[in-house]
């Protein structure tokens, strides 16, 4: 690819290059016009002879590498070396091209020219072998106990502690022998990016891994899709199958872990964040979604060590501060706690929860109309916060304005379908009110459906009793009363 430097006039005049260059030799050539010298080993040579026209020949050696065949695809990583004319391609089957007849590399000579790729192999190999820290390319992996790496093992963690044999190529297919897989991969994105029928993308993503099941990015990409249709289950069995052939796949990793949570299993998603940050310690997104998990836990000093480490990764993360304001509130800190959640919507004003928090600490307050505003603030920034509509719900109900309170329990359920309360709040609305009773029997009927907390599970049958008896349906209305009085006697 063209290589281009902006230099005075009066030094280039607009001189063009026919030699191979290098992005190594970038940083000597810039020195080299400041006249500034170099200091100790530098790997590239300046280029001001050539764009000076000191010289016409360099003879530079150009290396170059594409490892993405490798980690995305599970296909042999390319390496290539480009001398004068010729480029050599190391590849399962190697390639060699004559450049000044065939720039676009469509003809491949290397079995015409045998002799010469293999002196030209031989150079890359020479090459490589004087590349400093071939070690980089793995992450070093800290040790983890037996009993941990049998449960880690069991989630499907047990990618983000396997180390990735990176210069095992043997029998790893040549990427140019795959490119129907791979425009069925260019399809599946673009699909997945809203540019076609998401259905279509997963069909062609089902084909890729029929057709080759090393695909890497493809069992990743059907997690995602199946994360996105909120199959957790599903998308767990595919992230998986992407750590089993990557092992060291982070994308994978957090995705499952967000999947575990998706399906309510707390356990199994901390497991996965901590895994992680033991491998990026200064993931501070990763930081943050662990201490949700252990706030919701009532860990909250835990989650306070977490919450503050995101913040020295980030200080500007205000999600991070909205949530340390909750747990000082929970730890009996009220001052403290509207300082940061108020030092949140400072740094972002549109950050969520934090007019919903304020709203919950006007509520403690019996401040109801400061509590009315800052809830209708959290809507105004986000339409489909069903939580912030309830509670609004709540208090309206508890200043008399029953117009409006039916407006926000049946915004709640708009927000978000599989909100139980919702549905059962309304009902009892409806109930007290002594109207719409038919909509109100099915909307408790929902609301049961959906398994709604333990807690409130009961209030869904006892509606169902009232409503039965003023409709005039007394065996209907003993049977949720008695259905209601077996689960308020369930041990939670």
């Amino acid at each position: 690819m063209p290589f281009v430097i902006r230099a005075p006039f009066a030094l280039t005049h607009g001189r063009r290059v026919a030699d191979v260059v290098r992005s190594v030799d970038v940083m000597p050539t810039i020195l080299d016009l400041l006249g500034l010298p170099l200091h100790g080993k530098v790997e590239g040579r300046s280029l001001v002879p050539l764009m000076t026209g000191a010289t016409r020949d360099l003879g530079l050696e150009a290396y170059s590498e594409a490892v993405y065949p490798r980690y995305h695809f599970g296909w042999s990583d390319l390496r290539a070396l480009h001398v004068g004319r010729y480029k050599y391609v190391e590849a399962p089957r190697p390639e060699l091209y004559d450049l000044d007849q065939d720039p676009n590399e469509q003809h491949n000579i290397y079995q015409d020219r045998r002799e010469l790729g293999e002196r030209m192999a031989a150079g890359l190999a020479a090459l490589e072998r004087h590349m400093p820290a071939d070690a980089a390319d793995a992450r070093p992996t800290p040790e983890v106990d037996p009993d941990a790496r049998e449960r880690l093992a069991a989630l499907g963690y047990i990618g983000s502690f396997v180390p990735l044999a990176v210069h095992d190529r043997s029998g790893l297919a040549d990427p140019k022998d795959k490119i129907g897989v791979f425009n069925l991969m260019n399809s599946a994105r673009d699909s997945s990016k809203g540019e076609g029928d998401p259905d279509e993308g997963l069909k062609a993503l089902l084909e890729v891994v029929k057709t080759d099941p090393e695909v890497i990015d493809a069992w990743f990409m059907l997690g995602n899709e199946y994360y996105r249709r909120q199959d957790f289950g599903q998308a767990i069995a595919y992230y998986r199958k992407a750590l089993a052939l990557k092992p060291d796949y982070d994308l994978a990793v957090i995705n499952m872990a967000n999947a575990y949570r998706g399906l309510g299993r707390d356990d199994e998603a901390l497991a996965g964040y901590r895994r992680y940050l033991q491998l990026d310690p200064n993931n501070a997104h990763v930081e943050y979604e662990a201490a949700q998990i252990l706030i919701d836990a009532g860990r909250l000093d835990e989650a306070t060590t977490l919450l503050s480490s995101a913040l020295e990764h980030e200080p500007k993360m205000a999600a991070a501060r909205n949530a340390l304001g909750i747990v000082a509130i929970r730890q009996g800190d009220v001052a403290r706690g509207q300082r940061e959640i108020e030092a949140a919507l400072t740094a972002k004003p549109d950050v969520r929860l934090a007019h919903y928090n304020l709203a919950l600490l006007a509520e403690q307050r019996h401040d109801l109309v400061t509590a009315i505003k800052e809830y209708r603030a959290e809507i105004d920034l986000h339409a489909d916060s069903y939580k912030a509509w309830f509670n609004l719900g709540k208090v309206y109900e508890s200043v008399g304005d029953r117009v409006r309170q039916e407006e926000a329990f049946r915004s709640a359920i708009d927000a978000n379908p599989d909100f139980a309360e919702g549905y059962l709040y309304l009902a009892k609305l409806y109930l007290e009110s002594d109207r719409k009773l038919d909509e109100a029997v099915e909307l408790a009927k929902k609301g049961n459906a959906l398994h709604p907390r333990p807690d409130i599970a009961p209030l869904g049958h006892y509606l169902l009793a009232d409503l039965y008896n003023r409709l005039g349906r007394p065996a209907e209305a003993q049977r949720e009363a008695r259905l209601g009085q077996a689960l308020e006697r369930t041990p939670r």
